[in-house]
């Protein structure tokens, strides 16, 4: 038992804590949250080769490297095989830190849990791991609805991370039934509450509504700073198919309101043709008109305007023809 003030300044004496990818992976538990074939495995396979590399990430977000393990519970050798060959018969070469182990046991035999952690553990140790992804979550506990269950989890997960100071990264599915024309949010986790009250980061994985090419991303929780990615400032990837290769590529930072189901701000109709917002408010600077006016143009509030704003500067800056 010390003082609040003491705690304060052991807190200050311990090293700062730094981002794995800056802005969005933390230390400490996370997790990513997607519907079925949105991309989340594919996703996370991506961020944990740019994480083992120490590689940007999509040449944007700095990265500290670590040695990577990934639990798969629900591809075979084959299966992986396949989605990583390239059209010319080759396959993508993954860093030599990133490691992957498949679930061998019967999630309903006696004890299975304790022997799960026990050989999650031992694999940590015996390769050097810092940070662990676990594909996923249903495929561990097999009825989430059951909060005793949950709680044995996520409390075992936890200690874990905390004996061993890796990073964990659970994937889960969002609860069922959910609203797309609502935002998303820590309530759309699949079961219990016990597991968003645990996190200390969250994001959510969905395709938009308006292109369902394009997979948006919010950041759900974060415990580390402000919000980069909230509701105003969601990133939008589209996941392509490169030589064979399901690849997530970085397009840009949009407004979530623009992808959400019958939204009517992402596009205006203009001669029976399309325009894209960028170009509108491209367009409308050039006439220097001032943001307010844009954002009642586009039925948006300044503060997207001026984000879109710096998405153009961006791009312009990349791409100056």
């Amino acid at each position: 038992m010390q003082t609040f003030n003491a705690c304060i300044k052991d807190g200050s004496d311990q090293p700062k804590l730094e981002y794995i990818v800056d802005k969005l992976i933390e230390p400490g538990i996370g997790l990513i949250l997607g519907k079925s074939n949105v991309g989340k495995s594919i996703f996370a396979v991506q961020l944990a080769n740019y994480i083992s590399n120490g590689d940007k990430v999509f040449d944007m977000f700095s990265t500290v490297q670590n040695r990577v393990m990934v639990i798969d519970c629900e591809m075979t050798d084959r299966q992986i095989a396949n989605r990583y060959q390239y059209s010319n018969g080759e396959f993508l070469h993954f860093s030599d830190n990133m490691y992957r182990s498949k679930l061998n046991v019967n999630i309903l035999e006696k004890d299975f849990l304790k022997k799960l952690l026990y050989s999650i553990n031992d694999s940590i140790l015996r390769y050097k791991i810092t940070f662990l992804i676990i594909d996923n979550l249903m495929s561990i506990i097999y009825d989430l609805n059951k909060p005793a269950l949950v709680l044995e989890f996520i409390t075992n997960i936890k200690k874990l991370q905390e004996d061993t100071l890796i990073s964990i990264l659970l994937i889960a599915h969002p609860r069922k039934g959910i609203d797309l024309s609502e935002k998303m949010d820590l309530e759309d986790i699949y079961g219990s509450s016990y597991i968003g009250n645990f996190l200390d980061y969250a994001f959510g994985l969905r395709k938009s509504n308006v292109n369902p090419s394009e997979i948006i991303l919010k950041l759900l929780k974060t415990r580390m700073d402000v919000n980069n990615f909230d509701s105003e400032n969601i990133i939008v990837f589209k996941l392509e198919n490169i030589d064979g290769v399901p690849i997530f590529s970085y397009i840009g930072i949009d407004s979530e309101v623009n992808h959400l189901k019958n939204s009517e701000t992402n596009f205006i109709k203009n001669n029976e043709k399309m325009i894209s917002e960028l170009e509108i408010i491209k367009n409308c600077k050039e006439l220097k008109l001032p943001n307010t006016t844009i954002a009642n143009i586009l039925k948006l509030n300044e503060k997207t305007i001026r984000n879109k704003l710096k998405l153009i500067d961006q791009e312009n800056s990349v791409n100056p023809n």
